[in-house]
């Protein structure tokens, strides 16, 4: 098994996985990222709310951000099947040097990211890392096993954490018991083309 070293091992290359990394990137710490496959494109959209860019504004991306095809909202309006408004949010109440939140694809986010951690030659992403389990010294977490091109190799560093979402592995290693629960409402949030006139 070949051994890395670095201070912290992220699993999961997703939004977290990679802003967290990000983060301790600009702070000086070596990162390490394992992602199963490189994240494909996205056709359901997500809303960055005020807070996530604040945090995108800290990390100086989110210019970048608001370079990317994105939707600028300020105010939704939640209707019910049938055609009966539910409820209004409007972030322009809030005290906020944000106050609205963006609707942009996933992918477009990650992109943003990525591009952000080209400044910091003390991260590294490995793709193509499918996590088979974690590395211990006694009870302690010192680094987790991965397949990668067909093999297996070992990842050490002081802190690991599991950033691979619901379904985690990372989590069932450690042996947490979780319960994802699917919640029976929701919303559907389509993204359509802005008419050419408007009246």
């Amino acid at each position: 098994m070949v051994a890395y070293t670095s201070d912290v091992l992220i699993v999961g290359a997703g939004v977290g996985g990679l802003t967290l990394g990000l983060r301790l990137a600009a702070q000086g710490y070596r990162v390490r990222i394992l992602q199963q496959r490189e994240p494909g494109r996205a056709l359901r959209p997500e809303i960055m709310q005020p807070a996530a860019l604040h945090a995108f504004a800290q990390l100086g991306l989110l210019d970048r951000l608001k370079a990317v095809p994105a939707a600028p909202v300020e105010r939704f309006h939640f209707h019910r099947i049938g055609g009966s408004l539910l409820c209004q949010v409007d972030y322009r109440l809030l005290r906020h040097p944000y106050p609205y939140a963006l609707i942009l694809l996933p992918h477009r986010t990650r992109h943003v990211i990525l591009d952000g951690l080209r400044d910091f030659p003390g991260i590294h992403i490995h793709w193509d890392a499918q996590f088979a389990g974690l590395l211990r010294n006694g009870k302690q977490v010192i680094g987790a096993i991965a397949s990668c091109d067909g093999r297996e190799r070992e990842f050490y560093a002081f802190v690991t954490v599991g950033a691979d979402g619901s379904g985690s592995a990372f989590r069932e290693a450690l042996g947490i018991q979780a319960r994802v629960k699917r919640d029976a409402n929701a919303f559907l949030g389509p993204l359509v083309r802005s008419p050419s006139c408007a009246r």
